[in-house]
Protein backbone atom coordinates (compact mmCIF):
# COMPACT_ATOMS: atom_id res chain seq x y z
CA UNK A 1 0.00 0.00 0.00
CA UNK A 2 1.17 3.43 -0.90
CA UNK A 3 1.64 6.06 2.12
CA UNK A 4 2.22 9.90 2.19
CA UNK A 5 3.75 11.58 4.62
CA UNK A 6 4.19 15.33 5.25
CA UNK A 7 7.51 16.48 5.53
CA UNK A 8 9.72 19.30 5.75
CA UNK A 9 13.61 19.25 3.34
CA UNK A 10 12.97 16.06 2.56
CA UNK A 11 15.36 14.90 -0.42
CA UNK A 12 16.50 11.85 -2.42
CA UNK A 13 18.38 10.37 0.46
CA UNK A 14 15.15 10.45 2.75
CA UNK A 15 13.87 7.55 3.98
CA UNK A 16 10.92 5.72 5.82
CA UNK A 17 11.83 3.73 8.64
CA UNK A 18 7.77 1.52 9.14
CA UNK A 19 7.77 -0.98 12.08
CA UNK A 20 11.95 -0.79 11.91
CA UNK A 21 12.07 -1.78 8.32
CA UNK A 22 14.34 0.50 6.18
CA UNK A 23 11.93 1.70 3.00
CA UNK A 24 12.85 3.57 0.15
CA UNK A 25 10.82 6.71 -0.60
CA UNK A 26 10.36 8.98 -3.50
CA UNK A 27 10.72 12.59 -2.94
CA UNK A 28 7.48 14.20 -4.83
CA UNK A 29 8.44 17.56 -2.97
CA UNK A 30 10.96 18.54 0.31
CA UNK A 31 7.34 18.49 1.42
CA UNK A 32 6.36 15.19 0.83
CA UNK A 33 7.58 11.96 0.31
CA UNK A 34 5.71 8.88 -0.83
CA UNK A 35 6.45 4.86 0.08
CA UNK A 36 5.15 1.30 -0.43
CA UNK A 37 4.68 -0.08 2.43
CA UNK A 38 4.76 -4.39 1.82
CA UNK A 39 1.34 -6.26 2.89
CA UNK A 40 3.39 -8.06 5.58
CA UNK A 41 4.60 -4.91 7.44
CA UNK A 42 0.83 -4.49 8.40
CA UNK A 43 -0.65 -7.38 8.42
CA UNK A 44 -1.02 -7.84 12.00
CA UNK A 45 -3.73 -5.15 14.03
CA UNK A 46 -1.60 -2.99 16.44
CA UNK A 47 0.83 0.30 16.70
CA UNK A 48 3.54 1.03 14.25
CA UNK A 49 6.41 3.44 14.74
CA UNK A 50 7.09 5.56 11.56
CA UNK A 51 9.59 8.28 11.13
CA UNK A 52 11.83 9.57 8.66
CA UNK A 53 15.60 9.49 8.24
CA UNK A 54 18.15 11.48 6.32
CA UNK A 55 20.70 8.10 5.19
CA UNK A 56 22.88 10.94 4.44
CA UNK A 57 23.24 12.57 8.03
CA UNK A 58 21.59 9.90 10.34
CA UNK A 59 19.35 12.78 11.30
CA UNK A 60 15.78 11.50 12.11
CA UNK A 61 12.10 12.75 12.83
CA UNK A 62 9.98 12.45 15.77
CA UNK A 63 8.09 9.02 15.59
CA UNK A 64 4.56 9.29 14.58
CA UNK A 65 2.38 5.94 15.59
CA UNK A 66 0.21 4.77 12.86
CA UNK A 67 -2.84 2.00 14.37
CA UNK A 68 -3.81 -0.90 12.19
CA UNK A 69 -7.08 -1.83 13.35
CA UNK A 70 -7.81 -5.01 11.25
CA UNK A 71 -5.99 -7.27 9.13
CA UNK A 72 -7.37 -9.19 5.46
CA UNK A 73 -5.16 -11.67 3.63
CA UNK A 74 -2.68 -10.37 1.04
CA UNK A 75 -4.47 -10.22 -2.67
CA UNK A 76 -7.93 -9.61 -0.34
Amino acid sequence: SALGIDASNATAWTAVIFKGHVLPTTTASPSLVTVTVPAELFATPGDIQVYLEDRLTGKTSDPETITVESSCPPGS
